[in-house]
């Protein structure tokens, strides 16, 4: 606080004595001006730290700041996560916890680069990444700053894309050679039939009746071809979910009366092609019969504008090594299957716009989701 001085006497000391409590008073509005400024800078750089923390803990991608030596600095939240590391890692050397980030320490002009890190569990993570030096106030490097994602569901993304254009290609020959191969098996099981009825030996009976089982399994092969190879087209209506659900029920305890099925569903309308449908339910619920089900269950709701329908059995599970690969056209498990019955479900369904997964469990009992636009 400035020191005001009071003087009596002469008028050149009381002029003095003003002139130093003019300045006093300047000095110490001057002291408060610089006390708010230095408050207000303050305050400032607070929000801007605030701010920037916000920014970098916050962002989807991963940021790590690591030292000339590859020692990490900092880390944000979304690069631990992305990583499985603790947020607190500062002090650590990166490429002791994952050596596959060596690269991650080599500055180069490409935009993304990309590695492939193996995790605690056993499991790998794809990890897209760029990178920068990081430069001190005069400009000289004292470490790098990285950003990466986790590419896991990128790159199932591009493998699904790649695997329906696969399909679609596959389609097209499919339907092709479908087409061409049709008349002659016609003309095969016609030229049986007339065998069968004409000829009496017993003894080329077998032959012409496995004939027949053969050309007959033949044509509903290029049936299957031909529906899972054109172009469908859909005969959309409204109907009420669970009138279907009832309906495939008949059909269900037709093939096997003593199983367990049940149906909980809320009131739910569903715009689709309901024959196609039918067909959909009843090869999924095919499949759980042959896995020796004695119990179905299916349960429907409406979640995020999307129909969601859960069918549940307690047959023999799915091998994780067969999960992949269940929709892929012919691959199947059976004896008999031409493994072309779950692949043309996921066509109806995709042709829906909806979806089709399958949860398999290696001890007992398989669910499959369906889910539809609504």
């Amino acid at each position: 606080i400035a020191v005001r001085v009071t003087l009596e006497g002469s008028d050149e000391f009381v002029t003095l004595a003003t002139t130093f409590n003019e300045m006093a008073e300047r000095i110490e509005g001057e002291q408060k001006r610089l006390e708010e400024t230095v408050k207000t800078k303050t305050r400032e750089l607070e929000e801007q730290k605030d701010f920037a923390e916000a920014i970098f803990n916050n962002v989807v991608s991963g940021i790590v700041v690591l030292d000339a030596d590859g020692v990490i600095i900092r880390i944000n939240q979304a690069g631990s996560d992305i990583l499985q590391i603790p947020y607190d890692s500062a002090g650590l050397r990166l490429t002791e916890i994952y050596p596959e980030c060596k690269d991650m320490l080599s500055i180069r002009p490409d935009i993304s680069r990309e590695i492939q890190i193996t995790l605690k569990n056993g499991d790998l993570r794809p990890i897209g990444f760029s990178n920068s030096p990081l430069l001190d106030k005069n400009g000289n490097e004292r470490g790098i700053t990285v950003i990466f994602q986790d590419l896991t569901e990128v790159k199932k993304l591009q493998a699904e894309i790649r695997n329906k254009h696969r399909f679609e290609a596959m389609g097209k020959i499919i339907s092709g050679v479908a087409h061409e191969i049709r008349n002659p098996i016609f003309a095969i099981q016609s030229i049986a039939q007339i065998l069968s009825r004409e000829i009496e030996s017993s003894r080329h009976q077998p032959l012409i009746q496995a004939m027949l089982k053969e050309t007959g399994r033949m044509k509903n092969l290029v049936e299957e071809l031909l529906v899972y190879g054109r172009p469908s087209k859909l005969s959309l209506s409204e109907f009420d979910l669970k009138g279907l659900l009832d309906e495939v029920k008949l059909h269900i305890l037709a093939k096997k009366p003593d199983i367990t099925y049940t149906v909980v569903t809320e009131p739910i309308n569903l715009k689709a092609d309901r024959d196609k449908l039918i067909q959909v339910f009843l090869n999924i619920l095919d499949n759980s019969i042959g896995a020796g089900c004695s119990r179905i269950d299916i349960t429907t709701e409406k979640r995020d504008g999307m129909i969601r329908i859960a069918i549940m059995d307690d047959g023999e599970g799915i091998k994780k090594e067969y999960i992949e690969r269940i929709f892929e056209p012919f691959f199947t498990t059976k004896k008999d299957g031409t493994g072309l019955g779950l692949a043309i479900c996921k066509k109806i369904i995709e042709d829906h716009g909806g979806d089709i997964n399958i949860l398999g469990n290696t001890d007992k009992g398989t669910t499959v989701i369906l889910s539809f636009p609504h």
